[in-house]
This record gives structure tokens, sequence and C-alpha cells, in this order.
């Protein structure tokens, strides 16, 4: 529980939707009042402006010098406090009409929404852990949806839509102020490390260009959304305005009144939420657990908008609840599906690239896409007829159309550049190895095939591996069954993920021998590895087979069986557990603890065997080999009901000589390191110097560090870095430390890279932040 509060995502998340809240509220009041007193036309229009003026500012906000937390803080703040005082003085009468002034009202709301949405994005990129950033995405929609069904529940509470605007605005402000309180004390210089994502070792001028042609399919994608959209828009606000608001001649001022195009938007914002909620969700992770091509998730985009469209046509025209469920469709469709989408397709570009095409791609979207609807307005007040509304339908339709004809038009242009970067530059290589797997064209495996024997550096090479894991084509199990003979451990554990992926017959069949047999195995973790994929797949029907390594001679063979039983949490194999509780191995009866462990029904036997175990350790920490077992038992489980067990037993390691405490010690890290604990990640930090001074070998404490995911890898990089700047306050000493801490990781005999880039990194950030 603690490391969920400590997760910079929860912060983020929490974030996102106290923003949701305030700018939804802000938005939809703002809206409704500017609808009331304006035409649609006059409202799609002023949209379209903040958005100009947000594409003016973009460039600007994204400048690499002002790439700091502080930023989106000071940003949030100075809109807001503008905002409110703009209101303020609109509102005690300075010679507007009423029509201007809800217009400015909806204009800032509009910029303010827009402009927030993108310093949540650059405050997730500083300090959301790497290896799970782009996932991430994904709970920032959420959030921002649970926020607008919060401002909806907000309004349906009070009597706020009676009031003026500044009283509108000092209550958003409020909620935004909350927001960057919580960012500043979440995400301030002194509590994270604030990170640059510039992507270290890439060499602009060995990058190979995008083509033209692909340039401008990308955004050609972007111009069709927008027009979409803008044309979208207008079609709701119309008809909300028609038919809700026919006759309206003011805002009602009663108690308990009601207003028909506020009822009407907050069913749009209300239903449009909850189905994006829910389709984000699904989405999230259907997608990034298969590797769905987001070009596919982009067609389905234009597929759905296009039905969306087609059935309001044959809609009855008086129907007020079409437009709005048409509204909550395209809402559900552009944040549920197509944006995601876009975000991931553009993180298989090398950041500058990236960078230039989500900025381009944005001015698509939010600007050049309002010049259509901008000109046949201004045609429309020139030739004094009004046309626009009755082309609105035919106008998306066709945008829709030329959407999925974009998407068909760049697969075989992106196959082409992410084929010519995996011989180029090694981050280009990588990024377009996995934009491959994700594509997955024809000839793909072949393909693979021919960079896996030009012999690539491991990163890369797992890379491939990996994603020839999603390929169906008949070639890619052999490719990965001949990679297995690798003599590297990590090697070998990502042939057997990726073969598990793929789930093809004579992948399966080959995973299920290695669990069996363990031939060529270079570590039991590889074994391991490959009985948990064959209890995955098989699920149940699993245990039979795994049961045969229970009668094996080999005591380690028999411990991985337990460990890999003890997955199905099943009462039926409790008695199996507890036939191995006696034996006079120690990690046989710790994995038969930990089948117990996983067993509800058997919680009570399990905490009396484990806290037995311990006392017994306890006593004689040097000479029982029982309790590195336990250890592992407790940071598998993530048992936080024996953390503070692991915190006694860490205290009688500390009165040992230091070569006796080896052992414990680096289980310790390990455990605590797994259940998220930072003082598993200062134990690694302590060892390593002690290690590095001493002259030591790493391999065996770097062996564990391998076994602990890479996003927890980041966090400990992490630590490592904020305990070297408290250590050296002057900075030769620091990059001494940091610069030996980067080369034991880029020279460990594990792969270790990625990691030391992000050390790197932080590294830099640390110097600028002491500079500042």
């Amino acid at each position: 529980m603690n490391s969920f509060f400590r997760d910079p995502r929860t912060g983020i998340f929490l974030i996102a939707i106290l923003n949701g809240l305030a700018l939804n509220l802000a938005s939809i009041v703002s809206q409704v009042r500017f609808l009331e007193v304006a035409s649609p036309r006059i409202s799609t229009t002023v949209s379209i402006l903040a958005s100009f003026l947000f594409c003016y500012f973009m460039p600007r906000i994204l400048n690499p010098p002002s790439q700091k937390v502080k930023y989106s803080t000071y940003l949030s703040v100075g809109w807001l406090a503008g905002y409110s005082l703009a209101l303020f003085f609109l509102g005690i009468q300075i010679g507007l009409p009423q029509v201007a002034v809800m217009g400015i009202w909806f204009f800032l709301s509009v910029l303010m929404s827009e402009t927030s949405r993108l310093s949540l994005i650059e405050l997730a990129n500083r300090h959301v852990n790497p290896a799970s950033v782009g996932a991430f995405y994904y709970s920032l929609i959420i959030a921002h949806e649970l926020g607008s069904i919060g401002a909806v529940g907000w309004i349906f509470l009070t009597d706020i839509e009676h009031k003026p605007p500044f009283h509108v605005a000092l209550i958003a402000t409020s909620f935004v102020v909350v927001a960057v309180a919580l960012t500043r004390f979440r995400f301030g210089p002194r509590k994270v490390i604030e990170v640059r994502f510039s992507k270290r070792g890439i060499d602009q001028s060995q990058l190979i260009a995008i083509p033209k042609r692909l340039m401008q399919v990308l955004l050609g994608m972007g111009l069709a959304i927008g027009i979409f959209r803008q044309f979208q828009d207008f079609q709701v606000r119309s008809a909300i305005k028609t038919l809700a608001g026919a006759g309206l001649s003011g805002i009602p001022s009663g108690p308990g009144s009601t207003d028909p195009i506020f009822d009407a938007i907050l069913q749009l914002y209300l239903v449009g939420g909850f189905i994006t909620v829910i389709v984000a969700w699904l989405i999230s992770v259907f997608s990034l657990r298969f590797r769905v091509s987001p070009l596919r998730m982009i067609v389905i985009s234009a597929v759905l908008l296009l039905l969306a469209q087609l059935a309001l046509v044959a809609a009855p025209i008086s129907s007020l609840t079409s437009y709005l469920a048409f509204g909550s469709a395209y809402r559900m469709i552009e944040r549920g599906f197509y944006f995601p989408s876009v975000v991931l397709l553009l993180s298989f570009f090398v950041g500058p690239q990236r960078a230039r095409l989500r900025f381009r791609h944005h001015v698509m979207v939010l600007s050049v896409s309002g010049l259509l609807f901008m000109g046949l307005s201004g045609v429309e007040w020139i030739v004094g007829r009004n046309f626009v509304l009755s082309i609105a339908p035919e106008i998306a339709i066709l945008s829709a159309i030329i959407l999925g004809a974009l998407v068909y038009a760049s697969r075989a242009e992106l196959v082409s550049f992410f084929r010519q970067n995996i011989k180029g530059q090694k981050v280009a290589a990588i990024l377009s190895a996995t934009g491959l797997s994700y594509l997955r064209p024809k000839g793909f495996s072949t393909w693979m095939s021919e960079a896996l024997a030009s012999n690539p550096k491991k990163l890369l090479r797992k890379t491939i591996i990996l994603g020839l894991g999603y390929s169906d084509e008949k070639e890619a199990p052999h490719v990965l069954m001949k990679e297995f003979q690798s003599d590297k451990e990590e090697i070998q554990v990502a042939v057997i993920d990726a073969l598990g992926s793929s789930q093809s017959f004579y992948g399966l069949r080959f995973v299920l021998d290695v669990c069996l047999s363990g031939k060529s195995v270079k570590s039991l973790n590889v074994r391991l590895n490959a009985a948990s994929w064959v209890s995955a797949f098989f699920g149940r029907k699993a245990i039979p087979v795994l049961m045969v390594g229970l009668n094996d001679e080999d005591p380690r063979v028999v411990a991985n069986a337990l460990e890999a039983l003890a997955q199905f949490n099943d009462p039926k194999l409790a008695s199996v557990f507890t036939g191995f509780l006696e034996s006079p191995v120690p990690r046989v009866r710790a994995n038969a603890l930990m089948g117990l462990g996983r067993i509800k029904s058997e919680r009570k036997f399990f905490e009396i065997e484990m806290n037995r175990a311990l006392e017994t350790g306890m006593r004689d920490l040097a000479n029982d080999p029982m309790i590195l077992s336990i250890i592992y038992v407790v940071g598998k489980l993530k048992d936080f009901g024996f953390l503070d067990r692991l915190k006694q037993l860490e205290k009688g390691v500390e009165k040992l000589p230091k070569e006796r405490s080896i052992p414990t010690r680096r289980m310790l890290a390990w455990a605590y390191a797994s259940m998220g604990e930072t003082r598993g990640f200062e134990i690694f930090y302590e060892m390593i110097r002690e290690f590095d001074q001493s002259g030591m070998p790493l391999a065996s404490l770097l062996h564990f560090f391998t076994q602990l995911s890479q996003e927890d890898r980041y966090d400990c990089v992490q630590v490592w870095l904020k305990r070297v700047s408290e250590k050296h306050s002057e900075n030769t000493a620091f990059l001494q430390e940091t610069d030996r801490l980067i080369a034991l990781l880029k020279e460990s005999i594990f792969d270790f890279h990625a990691e030391a880039d992000y050390a790197a990194d932080l590294r830099d950030s640390f110097l600028e932040a002491r500079t500042a």
C-alpha cells in the first residue's frame, strides 16, 4: 500500500482527475452559456480560434529549456489566474455585450483545456517510469474522463449553472490549485528527480529522414480526423441549440429550474465519459497485451466514425437523442481508439522525429482542419445562404473514408522506413523493430531472421526475439528455437517468453520440453520461466504435466515444479505442498510453503510455518540455509504481512561480518525491491559500493538485480542517483561515482544499457538542478 501511494503514477492520475474536474466544469458551463447567446457556428469558430492559439504556444511549451516540472505547475496557475481575472473584469461591466463576455469565457476554457492536457503528458514523461509511460497514456485518458463525470456530478448537486462566470472560474481555479499543490508536493525537485527523456546516444546526422510521402500520409490522417471533429461539433451544437433550446430567451433563474441546453450537454458529457472510460480501459489491456497494430485501431476508428455518421443521417431529424448519442460515440472513438493509437504509432520514431510529428499532427487536428470550416462559413456569410449544416454529414463521411484510405496507404511506407532503420542507428533500430512487431507485415519473420543473423547487440536482439513471438508466420517458432542455443541466460528467457506469446503448436511443444527435460538451459530461471508459460497457457490442465517434475531426482527440478504449481491457488494441491514441508532441501520446503501461501484456506497454517522458520533462522542467521529461501517466498508472494519480520531480520544481519552477511542482504534487497520498498533499492546501492571498493565480483549481485522487472530496475537506478547526490555535494565527486555506476551497468554481462542511459539522464538532470 505504501508503494502504491509513492508511485508517481498514482499522483499524476489524481492530478489528472482534478484537472479534468476543473476544466470540464468550466468548459460545460461556459459552452452552455455561450451557446445560449450565440449561434453554433460562432461557438465552433471560437473553439477553433482557441485551438489556433494553443498550436502557436505548443512549440514554446515543448522547447527543451522549458521542460521542467515547475513549468506545467506555473502554466496551470498562470492560465487560471488570468482566466479568473478576465472574467472578473468582464463581469463588472466594462462595456462588452453579453455575447462577447460569454465568448471570451468559452475561448479561455477551450485554450486552458488543451494546454492542461499537454502539461499532464509532459509531467508523465518526466516522472512516470520509462518502462510504463507508454501504457500510462491510457490512464490519463481515463482520469480525464472520470474528471468530466465528476464535473457533471458537481453541476447536478449544485446550482452552479445560474452563477456568474467569475463564480464558476473561482471554483474551477480552486480545484486546479489543489492539483497544483499536489504536483508540488509529489513532484517538486526535492521529492522526485526530474528527468529529461532526451534518448541518449542519438546522433541525428545518422538518422534516416522520414520520407516526405510518409510524413504527408501521417499528417493527412490528423487532418481527416480534425475535419470530422470540427463538423461533428457543429452538427451536435446545432442540434442542441435548435432542438433543446427552441424558444429559449434567457437563462432560468428560479431555484430548481432546468435548462434544456444544460441537460443536453450534461447527458453528452456523462454518457460519453462513462463509455470512454470503459472502452479506454478495455483497449489498453487488449492492444498492449496482444500488440494490436495501431494502424488497425485507426482503421477501426474510421469505420466506427463512418457508421456513427451514417446512423445519424438515417435517424429522425427531430431526435435530439440521436445527436447526443452521435456526440458521445465520437468522444469515445476519438479518445478511446484514435488518439491512443496515434501516440503508440509515434512512439516508434526516434525522439526528435517523434516531437516534430506530434507537433504537426496536433496542428492538423486542431488548426488546419478548422480552416475548411471557417472558409465554408465565410462563403456562407458572403452568399447569404445557410448550407454548411446541410453538407456537414457528407463532409464528415468523406473525412472518415479518407482516414481509412490514408491508413492503408501508410502501411507500406511505415514498413519500408522501419526496415531501413533496423540496420542503422541503435535507438532507431530498437524502436523500428518494436514497430514492425506491431505491424507484422508479410515476410516479417524472414526479415527478422536476417537481422538476427547480423549478430545485433543484446538489447536489439532481445527486442527482435520478443517481437517474433507475436508473428503468426510458420517460420517464426523455428527462428526462435534456433536462437535458444545462445549462451546467454537473458536471451534464452526472451525466447521462452516469445514462444509462450506465439501460442503456436511447435513453440509450445518446445517450451514444454524445456520445462520437463531442461535440456540446453543455461539456468534454472529459464526452466522456471518455461513452467510459468506452460501453466499460463494450459491453465489447470497443466497441473498433471507439471506434477511430473515432483518425482525428479534433482531437488532443483522438484523446487521449480512446486513453484510453478503454486501459481494455481488450487485448494486440491494443499496436500501436495504439505507433503514437501519436511524436505531436507530448503528451497523445496520454501516453495511448498509458497504454494500454501497462495491458498486462502491454508493461510493460517502457512503463517505458523513461516514464523517458525523465521524464528529458527533468526537464532543462527549465518548458518541457517532455510532463511534465504524464506525471504525469497516473502518477496515472490509480495506478502506485506511479513514486512516487519524482514526488517527485524535485517537488523540481525547488520551484526554479522560483512562477508557472511552478503547472501542474506542480497536476498533482502531483492525481496524488498520486488515489493516496491525503497529500502531494497538502497541495499543494492550499499552493496554495489562495498563490492566496488573491495574488488569483489558483482555478477552474483547483478543477477538478483536482473530478476527485477525493468520498471523496478528504473526505480532502483533513480534511488541510487539520489543517494549519490545526497552523499556528494561537490560536482566532481558526484560525477565520478555516477560514472562508475553507469559503467558498471554498461559493462555487465547482463544487458542493462537502457538502465544505464536512464541513469545518465538522471545525472545530467541533477547537475542542471544544482547549477540552476
